[in-house]
């Protein structure tokens, strides 16, 4: 029993762990250009950080897709974590309409 519970302890500070990693990755991604610079990104620059974005959501998408634990504590956790996904997903959204619109204006 014990085993079981250190198991799922460690299971639950690795899944933390990981979507702490990736909330600090969206924001760099989302903050690594300020809006004054990437005025001054070439399309190509765009692009790039474009596919990232999109990467990003359909990594995320492809989880939502896998579905839930069977276990009832595992199941707890990924619940609370997919309010931390929708968030990160709705914030990379954004970041690509913004690329999205930015990329139109250099046509």
């Amino acid at each position: 029993m014990e085993d079981k519970t250190a198991k799922k302890t460690s299971a639950l500070m690795a899944t933390a762990t990981f979507m702490k990693a990736v909330v600090y990755k969206v924001e760099q991604l989302s903050n690594s250009f300020p809006p004054w610079q990437e005025a001054q990104m070439n399309k190509a620059e765009l692009i790039k950080k474009r596919q990232q974005l999109v990467e990003r959501v359909e990594a995320l998408r492809a989880d939502y897709r896998k579905g839930l634990d069977s276990d009832a504590e595992e199941r707890a956790l990924e619940l609370e974590n997919r309010d931390t996904m929708y968030e990160i997903e709705r914030v990379t959204l954004e970041e690509i309409a913004r690329i999205d619109n930015e990329l139109k204006q250099l046509e």
